[in-house]
């Protein structure tokens, strides 16, 4: 098992993990995790939300989702990015619901870098 290092002060990390209820024992809790009572995030600034990708496998699937401050997208090189539909939350973000999207995903499907951003 790995630890991050400490975060600077204005900067959140939220891991989601997601079981199959009807094989994993309902007080089941990973090594290195606790059971989250976060029911959302507040941004200072308007919240920006991308996908940075995915990796399927046969029996697990690991995402990366980023929201971040709009204002700190400004700086970055776009050339990196590849733009599509952009997709704004709300200003305070759920982080207990689940996403609409994960139960549209299928297993199978080749894994897919999707960075979105909005064209200022």
């Amino acid at each position: 098992m790995q630890n991050l290092s400490p975060l600077p002060d204005d900067v959140c990390l939220t891991m989601k993990l997601f079981y199959y209820d009807e094989v994993t024992p309902s007080d089941y809790q990973p090594p290195g995790f606790k059971e989250g009572e976060c029911e959302g995030m507040i941004f200072e600034g308007e919240p920006m939300y991308l996908n940075v990708g995915e990796v399927p496998t046969p029996f697990h699937m690991l995402k990366v989702k980023v929201t971040t401050e709009k204002q700190r997208m400004e700086n970055i090189d776009k050339s990196i990015l590849k733009h599509g539909e952009t997709n704004m939350p709300h200003q305070v973000l759920r982080v207990d619901r689940d996403d609409p999207e994960e139960e549209k995903q299928d297993m199978s499907e080749d894994p897919v870098l999707d960075n979105k951003m909005e064209d200022t």
